[in-house]
């Protein structure tokens, strides 16, 4: 048997299937179902290793993580705790580390990952507390990927900046201000009749209304002595 370790997780689907995974790599397993009872076990054992689910009944795994670095113990204090969780953002990773985590195995996994990490800090090599975890490696290498691609964006945004002809002031004032139509304004236009058109007697028609054939002369009637 290469070691005991403990797992911490609510779900006895994940118990069963990680069980089975490390049982047939050579290892013994033991669980918990709660954070209350899983501190307790692990008191108890003294594990190298313990995967920890984050979302916990009772007390969650960051809890446990940070009981676990502030104990009296110093064995206890050195445990392995590896976040065994589907929460795995930058920002997450950051917090299970900040509260004491060694390293982070996001679920789902496969089971080579998982034997994988196990193997890494089973490993009769690994010192805890004595020598940078695989995790804090992986982590300071994220951080220097980070940096380096952050670089190469700053760089590549000045350079657009520098190939952009800058527009005298003087230009810019002579240029006309862009038409704007608001919404309302279109609204309105959309919604408004038709305005009617008024009709207004013309000289022209006049002219010809008073063409020579175009109208009888009428004599007014004669008054009756």
């Amino acid at each position: 048997m290469k070691g005991e370790l403990l797992l911490i997780e609510d779900s006895h689907n994940t118990q069963m299937i990680v069980s089975k995974i490390l049982e047939r790599h050579g290892y013994a397993l033991q669980t918990a179902l709660d954070g209350v009872t899983g501190l307790k076990k692990l008191e108890d054992m003294k594990p190298k290793v313990v995967l920890l689910d984050i979302s916990l009944p009772e007390m969650d795994g960051m809890e446990i993580a940070r009981r676990v670095r502030d104990h009296e113990n110093e064995q206890i204090q050195a445990t392995v705790l590896i976040a065994l969780t589907a929460m795995g953002t930058t920002g997450d990773r950051d917090r299970f580390y900040d509260a004491g985590c060694d390293d982070h195995l996001p679920k789902p996994f496969r089971a080579a990952q998982l034997v994988e990490i196990v193997d890494a800090y089973m490993s009769p090599d690994y010192q805890p507390g004595k020598m940078l975890s695989p995790g804090a490696r992986r982590r300071e290498k994220l951080k220097e990927m980070a940096a380096f691609k952050a670089a190469a964006e700053e760089q590549e945004k000045q350079a657009q900046d520098e190939q952009q002809p800058e527009v005298p002031a003087a230009v810019l004032k002579k240029m006309p201000a862009p038409k704007v139509k608001t919404e309302k304004k279109e609204a309105a236009k959309k919604t408004q009749p038709a305005a009617k058109k008024d009709f207004r007697v013309t000289e022209d028609f006049l002219s010809d209304l008073l063409k020579s054939g175009s109208v009888e002369p009428v004599d007014p009637p004669k008054e009756e002595d």
